[in-house]
């Protein structure tokens, strides 16, 4: 819902706003800056801008740890909204993280004009903006007065006119690659083979460590976590439940794992049925329990993780966990868990896939059961966790 209303508002306002204002706003903005003269050299100020996408927001965090190394003199703020701010709050490479509740407290025209006026003031040298498709966040990246203004476009996009270093999003490369290429017109070009974890604190892990207690989850219990969700892209990424009790069902009867299901509090239904129909009492439904930096934590003590192609996965797959992706109306080429040590399953069909999220593109599936996800089969994914497992 809060996805599909960011997305109307940016074609109706996004559209019109990049090709009308962008000569004025282009006139009159940097007008003023030069008037007010080159600010003086020293530490560059960045301004990084994500505003949906957990697992986007997990992969940022690897190029933007790069970026700190690199120029250690840095300050980088952060922009976000509420879906993603609980991945980079607290993490060591921002110095400030601005939580902008577009469709909340924050929505309309006169809270857009203070976040502005916030971001003129902390005289921002550099914007980067990791957001694919999204017009408006271009054209924020100009009221900020940067000198310097990084971004994706794709084909005839307009975003491209909005940016000093337009960077060509190339859809036929891991995400995580793509990424990456945003650093380029730092003069920065870095080659990364696995994400950079989240911080887990110690606050984070006495928390987990009493609700390892208060579930009677003890050190020497190996631990699956599966994520049967799909976030708020639509169910077409979700492995159907029967399939999810079946794995379920062979990984207790073969294993000694303790198999623990997550996601938010509005996927409570779907883990507790999952769980209810399944014939052991080592399988818990946990969902709407865990913050992200609780998951994350335990994701460090955990031996497995297998879910759909959603922002959990990406997250198990930055704390190291050996991650086992599901696939159908997205390609793990694009978007599988990022690391040698992961596990990709792939429902190949015809129409498959009919995600572009560099487009906004994101349909819905004309059929009930997405044939894609129905293709991968349990004792495919049973044989890949065995491996994992032993």
């Amino acid at each position: 819902m809060f996805r599909n209303l960011l997305r109307f508002i940016d074609r109706c306002v996004g559209f019109v706003a990049l090709v009308l204002c962008l000569p004025v706003i282009r006139l009159i903005l940097y007008q003023l800056n030069d008037r007010a003269g080159k600010k003086e050299e020293g530490p560059k100020t960045f301004l990084v801008i994500k505003m949906v996408g957990m697992g986007d927001a997990v992969m940022a965090l690897t190029v933007l740890d790069c970026l700190k190394r690199r120029i250690p003199n840095s300050k980088i703020i952060a922009l976000t909204t509420p879906i993603t701010a609980g991945i980079w709050e607290k993490q060591p490479c921002f110095n400030k993280v601005i939580d902008y509740d577009i469709l909340g407290d924050q929505k309309g025209i006169y809270s857009l004009i203070k976040l502005v006026c916030r971001l003129r003031k902390e005289q921002i040298d550099c914007v980067i903006d990791f957001e694919p498709y999204v017009r408006m966040t271009a054209m924020l990246s100009m009221f900020t007065g940067a000198a310097q203004r990084i971004g994706f476009y794709y084909g005839n996009s307009y975003r491209k006119n909005a940016f000093t270093d337009p960077v060509e999003l190339n859809p036929r490369v891991h995400r995580m690659k793509a990424h990456m290429a945003l650093l380029a017109p730092l003069g920065i070009q870095i080659e990364v083979h696995t994400l950079k974890p989240l911080l887990v604190t110690e606050e984070d892990r006495v928390i987990l460590r009493q609700w390892l207690h208060d579930k009677e989850i003890h050190n020497g219990h190996r631990i699956v976590v599966i994520h049967p969700g799909s976030g708020e892209r639509g169910k077409t990424r979700r492995w159907p439940e029967e399939s999810f009790i079946e794995l379920t069902n062979l990984l207790l009867k073969n294993s000694d794992s303790t198999v623990i299901f997550c996601g938010s509090e509005k996927e409570k239904s779907l883990t507790d049925s999952i769980c209810s129909n399944v014939s052991s009492d080592r399988a818990m439904s946990v969902a709407g329990e865990l913050s992200i930096r609780t998951l994350a934590a335990l994701l460090c003590q955990t031996d497995l993780f297998i879910g759909n192609d959603t922002g959990p996965m990406h997250l198990s797959a930055a704390m190291g966990t050996p991650t086992i992706g599901l696939f159908g109306p997205e390609t793990p080429v694009r978007y599988g868990p990022f690391g040698g040590k992961n596990i990709n399953f792939y429902g190949s069909v015809p129409c498959s896939p009919c995600i572009s999220i560099h487009l906004g593109q994101v349909p819905d599936c004309h059929q009930q059961r997405p044939i894609c996800m129905a293709e991968i089969k349990p004792n495919d994914v049973w044989k890949g966790a065995q491996k994992i497992l032993t």
